[in-house]
This record gives C-alpha cells, sequence and structure tokens, in this order.
C-alpha cells in the first residue's frame, strides 16, 4: 500500500519530525508492505536512509523568485501528483488547523488536496491531530470541509473534540498525540540521580516576536525568563532546550541572549532522534512553551511545569494534571514560583495518566489494513 503523509516535516522542528517517526512506525507494524511519500521540506534525520520512505521536498517552492501566486499553484500541482499517485492520503501528527486570527492559506492547500483526493476515490484519513484556536470564519470552513471529506478522524485531546460536535464524522475516535504510540520513549534509568544539582530543561519560543507580536510585552517576557533564572541560580543548572534554530518560533533566542548575563547557561538543540538520550539522561526538570517538549518530558519521567500560550498546552497541562502558568500572567510576574510548582510535583500521579493516553495513542491507527 502506498501512503501520502501531510504534515510539517522536514522544517527542522524536532516534534513533528518525532511524530513522523512515530506514523511511519504505526502503520508499518501494522502493514509490513507499506511505502511512503513524505510531503515535506527536507529529509528528516533516521528516515531518510529507508528504501520505503521518499521526501517529496515539495515546501521547497515557497523558496524560489516566482510570485507568490505562481508558487502556490506549483505547491498546489504537486500536492495534487503527490495524492494521485498514493492509495492512502493521511493527514497526521500536530496542530495543522490553527490560523492565530489570520487565514491560513495552507489549510487551502489542504482543503484542495482532500477534495482532489475524494474525487479518485482515495482514501482520506486524518490521525493524531489537535485543533486550536480557529477565529478566522475561513479557516474555520476550510478545517470543516477537510474533516467531512475523511473517512477516519482521530483528535489527540478532548479540547478539540468540541470543534467536531456538530459534524457526522463516520469514524471518530478519541485518540492522543502520536509520540505516545512510539514504543522507545520511555522513561530508563536515571543516569543524573545522583547529581548534586539538578538540571532544569528551559524552552521559551520567541512568543511576543514570531507569535503574538509586541515590543513591550518581549520585554517584559525576556526580563521575567531571567528573573527565573536568577532566582534559582544557586539551586540549579540550567540548559537551554531548542527545538528549532533561527526558523519558525526561534526556540534558540533566549540563549543567545541570556548567555552573557548568565555564564553557566547551557545549551542543546534537539534535531534528531538520538537527542532523546540527552533530555532523558541529561535533564532532571522541564519548564517549556513547547507542547511535546512538555510531553516528552513527562513520557521520559521528568516533572514538567507549562507555560501555556496556546489550546494544545492547555489541553496538554489539564489531561496530565501539569503545573501551568498562562503566558500573560507569566509576564506579568506571576511564574516565577514555577520551579517550586516542579520540586513539589509527583511524578507517581502521572505514570496511570500516561499509560491510559498510550492506550488511545495506538486509536490513530485503527483504520489501518492489516
Amino acid at each position: 500500500m502506498r501512503y501520502f503523509l501531510y504534515g510539517y516535516y522536514g522544517h527542522g522542528n524536532f516534534g513533528d519530525d518525532l511524530l513522523l517517526h512515530a506514523l511511519i512506525a504505526g502503520i508499518q507494524q501494522r502493514d509490513c508492505t507499506a511505502e511512503f511519500v513524505v510531503k515535506s521540506h527536507s529529509q528528516v534525520p533516521g528516515l531518510a536512509h529507508l528504501p520505503n520512505v521518499y521526501f517529496s521536498e515539495t515546501d521547497r517552492v515557497f523558496e524560489g523568485n516566482s510570485g507568490k501566486l505562481v508558487k502556490g499553484v506549483r505547491h498546489l500541482l504537486a500536492l495534487l501528483r503527490l495524492v494521485d499517485n498514493a492509495d492512502v492520503f493521511v493527514i497526521g501528527g500536530g496542530s495543522l488547523f490553527i490560523d492565530k486570527g489570520r487565514c491560513n492559506f495552507s489549510l487551502l492547500f489542504l482543503w484542495c488536496a482532500a477534495r482532489f483526493a475524494k474525487l479518485r476515490r482515495r482514501r482520506i484519513i486524518i490521525a493524531g491531530v489537535g485543533f486550536d484556536i480557529l477565529s478566522n470564519s475561513f479557516s474555520l470552513w476550510l478545517s470543516r470541509g477537510i474533516v467531512a471529506s475523511a473517512e477516519f478522524v482521530a483528535i489527540r485531546d478532548a479540547v478539540s473534540l468540541s470543534y467536531l460536535d456538530h459534524l457526522s464524522v463516520p469514524s471518530l475516535r478519541y485518540a492522543a498525540d502520536l509520540a505516545l504510540a512510539d514504543p522507545a520513549i520511555v522513561p530508563a534509568s536515571r543516569k543524573g540521580a545522583d547529581r548534586k544539582r539538578k538540571v532544569i530543561g528551559i524552552c521559551m519560543i520567541d512568543y511576543f516576536r514570531t507569535v503574538d507580536i509586541s515590543a513591550k510585552k518581549h520585554d517584559a517576557y525576556l526580563a521575567r525568563v531571567a528573573e527565573l533564572l536568577r532566582q534559582n541560580q544557586d539551586r540549579f543548572d540550567f540548559c537551554c532546550l531548542a527545538f528549532q534554530e533561527g526558523v519558525g518560533q526561534r526556540d534558540d533566542w533566549m540563549y543567545q541572549v541570556l548567555k552573557g548575563q548568565f555564564p553557566a547557561l547551557s545549551y542543546k538543540h534537539l534535531s534528531a532522534r538520538a537527542d532523546l538520550e540527552f533530555l532523558r539522561d541529561e535533564i532532571d526538570l522541564v519548564v517549556t512553551t513547547r507542547f511535546h517538549l512538555g510531553l516528552l518530558g513527562a513520557m521520559l519521567g521528568k516533572p514538567v511545569a507549562i507555560i501555556s500560550h496556546e489550546l494544545k498546552l492547555a489541553a496538554l497541562a489539564l489531561e496530565l494534571a501539569l503545573p501551568t502558568v498562562f503566558m500573560e500572567e507569566f509576564i506579568e510576574g506571576q511564574g516565577v514560583e514555577l520551579v517550586e510548582m516542579l520540586e513539589r510535583f509527583d511524578y507517581k500521579e502521572l505514570v496511570s495518566k500516561l499509560d491510559r493516553q498510550r492506550v488511545r495513542a495506538e486509536r490513530n491507527f485503527d483504520w489501518v489494513i492489516r
């Protein structure tokens, strides 16, 4: 069976690339003859060498010198060819359904691809996705059309289900994030358990310069992050963790700005699957604005605190009962006690919640024909 996998893959985002690993592994376990074509910007480390996985790199069309309309048409035609050459069109992994208050043109491309797949009688599957805020009416209309075209829909969190209550989805599953279906992401023996000083892995996206643009709020954000480090540097070591460098939400900004003030501050770019070992062995606690760092930290046995700025982070914190502060509260000075919240956090209570989510994660693959 030939599968076309649609997602935000090959853009140097560690979380999304881990979702691709889990999606391919989950399908292969159930269909040993599976062949994959991945919509991507570039190849994903750890998968490019596999003979049955091909990366289309169609997203590179937007880097050319042509006008936006020409680029868009070329991209759409490439998507339609990929859909036509597949048996199953799989829309999978992450928050693909989000608009941040603006029209999301990626949803327009996806809607066109889904309509074409329907006309060509290809199976359309949606697996492991979340719905975040869709405040643009056109984005919401496109999302409804995409979901309505699918024969199977697996949603990763209960909050996202509210977007689907009014739709007649033939086969809807309340599942979980695809990463939870990956058998390789499990707690191991704690190499750093005897460290005198615990290490806090901290990941703070450049939120007020990439999402909610505000110079004033960015300055307040930076001041609160510096205060968090300053108040706890005598008791803990800090390591800046980055999922993306220089692109997207630019997780590496904080280290570049604060390394002069905090010479002991270390840095790690998580870019390949092997970096899970660093997260497992070298980090003791996690403070994050990244959904998948929060989830991975919990899966690897770390106490996790969330700074929530999107619906998906609120859903993660709610489902796993994680210590949380909202972004606006954080920049107003209410987040510096996150470390104390982490120290009081009882990881044992989280284990049963993760076990239930792992069971739910398997529902993402109920559609695969064995």
